[in-house]
């Protein structure tokens, strides 16, 4: 892992918040997908304990499902 994928996953998780946001929505799961060079995939989901729209929440949790479950 580097730090283009935490970038990129940063990056993606905004957009979600700025999108919650606008439709006054918030999430109480987060999921990750990930896949590999070689196509295989895998897909992770943490459910929160409160619901949230903020960036700082969106980022900080799917970098702990990124660095939990990297494997390459």
């Amino acid at each position: 892992m580097n730090l283009i994928d935490e970038a990129t996953l940063a990056h993606l998780a905004e957009k979600g918040g700025r999108r919650l946001r606008e439709h006054g929505l918030s999430a109480r799961t987060i999921q990750l997908k990930l896949r590999y060079s070689d196509f295989s995939t895998i897909t992770r989901a943490e459910t929160l304990g409160v619901p949230t729209q903020l960036d700082i929440d969106l980022i900080e949790q799917s970098r702990a499902l990124l660095r939990a479950n990297w494997d390459r």
